[in-house]
């Protein structure tokens, strides 16, 4: 990506302006410095997207560096460009500092552009794909939570409801009258031991038709709640 952070280290000074003047042309931020531990100083101050370092370096070995590099940087891309044929080493350093590329001394420009947009592409499809899931783990951790939160608000309403309804029935039930209550079909869902008095049992009431109930014995009057 354009305006991306590149650090390269290396201790020869004629590789470092020569990659400086390449890189920055192709509108990157370019870091240069011939010491490791001077690199290390300016992941602290800054956002580095890319770094290429050699192996040999007369400091900190180029190894113990990107190991460094890996444990406290893992998203910054690592290069890593050589003039050594030491094959054993160099396959060494790629798998344990897990490198993205080797370049070899001396290299190629127009290949080492391609490398390092390749790779800063990478990069950033990897960081984006990174923030996503931290999104959607946030996302799935607030849902979770408003789901506990709306269970909770429904058990308590719930719970209520439920008191609301054993008090009213306990007021029915104890009520002089004879009260009883009925659905949209007009079959009774409640009635109270008053109706005892017309020689009903309550229990083979519920769920009868209310109309056949009040044709029992005109004479006796029957107090019937408005249904809300």
């Amino acid at each position: 990506m354009k305006n991306s952070t590149i650090l390269i280290i290396d201790d020869e000074q004629y590789i470092l302006n020569s990659m400086r003047r390449l890189l920055t042309l192709e509108n990157y931020n370019v870091i240069t410095t011939d010491k490791a531990r001077e690199g290390m100083e300016f992941f602290k101050k800054e956002s580095i997207d890319l770094v290429i370092t050699d192996l040999r370096m007369p400091d900190i070995d180029g190894l113990e560096f990107l190991i460094w590099v890996k444990d406290n940087y893992p998203d910054t891309v690592r290069f890593v460009i050589t003039g050594s044929n030491d094959l054993q080493y160099i396959m060494h350093a790629i798998n344990k500092g897990e490198i993205y590329k080797f370049i070899l001394k001396p290299w190629n420009n127009e290949n080492l552009i391609i490398d390092v947009r390749q790779a800063l592409n990478h990069a950033f499809r990897l960081k984006k794909n990174k923030e996503l899931q931290k999104l959607i783990q946030k996302q799935n951790k607030e849902l979770k939570q408003l789901n506990k939160n709306l269970e909770k608000k429904v058990l308590e309403r719930t719970l209520a409801l439920k008191e609301k309804m054993v008090y009213l029935e306990n007021l029915f039930e104890n009520a002089q009258e004879i009260i009883c209550t009925i659905d949209p079909d007009e079959k009774i869902t409640f009635v109270n031991k008053q109706i005892e008095k017309l020689g009903y049992r309550k229990e083979d009431l519920i769920g009868s038709s209310f109309s056949d109930l009040i044709k029992y014995k005109k004479e006796k009057r029957l107090a019937i709640p408005p249904v809300t």
